[in-house]
């Protein structure tokens, strides 16, 4: 299937197209949660229609229109969810977050680096779901005007994908296989914009994979590491780096800890690394600058990075940026929602 040209005659032709998914399981939660929320619109529809039929017309259009959007926010937009459908999104991403709103934490699980196709599935995931929803005759008299990144394949120019947590303009990116970062984002997509007083702390555990791997040294600005225990009446942010080897019996790190608080202005550079002759593990590079948490590891031998981020105040959600819905019916009212 060609898929630069596929939103152009995806009306005719979605009930025939053949999609060949490398990872079956995100065929099947795709298609799962489209089931999903079908039957749930549907039963929302009966139940509309049940109340009396004295409702107006243009009254049961434009509530139609809003479950519409509802839908197709659930599965394309906010990805902050609870229950299976949250584990059901999650089998379309490369990573594992957590919003842990009563404790002002987000969570990032990330399995690096990440294979060739693990950034494709997730553009594929969100320009299915596209797709059906425009193309659905489910939702009667609606109209659904979808937009969400794409990558070459889908005919766009992303090269990577967002994730923001929207009124603390902060968000997570998955830039390509090898690189991600934790950093502020564009004030223009937040309710407002990014304040460095907002992170509170940064928790890192590195988990070594591989029982190959050789890493024997973590360096701070390419030195020691400062061990500084947190003091919660300080003003400043902290930041706690853990290293964990146990199941790497080649890997002799010492110390395993960095942690200290740091000015939100500083630039702070990080190295998991093996220093020995013959060495075969290629460095983990990470840094803090300017309140922007970067991460590059290119190396097929793999380590699990978990950051916690401790704001000031609750995260609200995790959005895909540069989505927009446009739900709207033959009454010319719409309702958007975009990130």
């Amino acid at each position: 299937m060609n898929k630069k040209n596929y939103g152009k005659n995806r009306v005719q032709t979605f009930g025939k197209v053949s999609f060949k998914m490398n990872n079956k399981g995100l065929l099947f939660t795709v298609m799962t949660l489209f089931l999903i929320f079908g039957i749930l619109s549907l039963n929302e529809a009966l139940s509309d229609a049940s109340r009396g039929f004295e409702v107006p017309k243009e009254a049961l259009v434009l509530s139609s229109s809003a479950k519409s959007l509802e839908n197709a926010e659930s599965m394309l937009w906010d990805f902050d969810k609870y229950n299976y459908a949250k584990d059901s999104i999650k089998r379309a991403l490369p990573f594992d977050f957590n919003l842990e709103k009563d404790q002002n934490y987000l969570t990032i699980s990330i399995d690096s680096s990440l294979a060739s196709s693990q950034l494709s599935e997730v553009f594929d995931y969100l320009n299915l779901g596209e797709a059906f929803f425009e193309d659905s005759n489910v939702f009667g008299g609606t109209i659904l005007d979808i937009n969400v990144p794409k990558n070459a394949q889908w005919g766009g120019s992303s090269g990577g994908i967002d994730f923001l947590v929207p009124n603390l303009c902060y968000q997570f990116s998955l830039l390509s296989e090898t690189k991600q970062s934790l950093s502020k984002s564009d004030p223009s997509q937040c309710s407002n914009p990014f304040s460095t007083s907002s992170i509170k702390k940064i928790d890192i555990n590195i988990i070594v994979l591989s029982s190959v791997s050789d890493f024997n040294s973590l360096t701070c600005n390419g030195a020691l590491c400062p061990t500084q225990v947190f003091n919660p009446s300080s003003p400043n942010p902290y930041y706690n780096i853990t290293i964990i080897d146990s199941n790497c019996p080649s890997c002799s790190v010492s110390p395993k800890r960095a942690y200290s608080h740091f000015s939100a202005g500083s630039d702070n550079n990080f190295q998991l690394k093996c220093t020995w002759p013959g060495c075969i593990s290629s460095p983990l590079t990470f840094s803090i600058k300017n309140m922007d948490l970067n991460f590059y590891y290119f190396f097929d031998k793999k380590l699990r990075i978990i950051t916690r981020i401790t704001f000031n105040a609750p995260p609200s959600g995790f959005i895909v940026k540069g989505t927009q819905i446009l739900s709207s019916s033959d009454s010319k009212k719409a309702f958007v929602k975009s990130g």
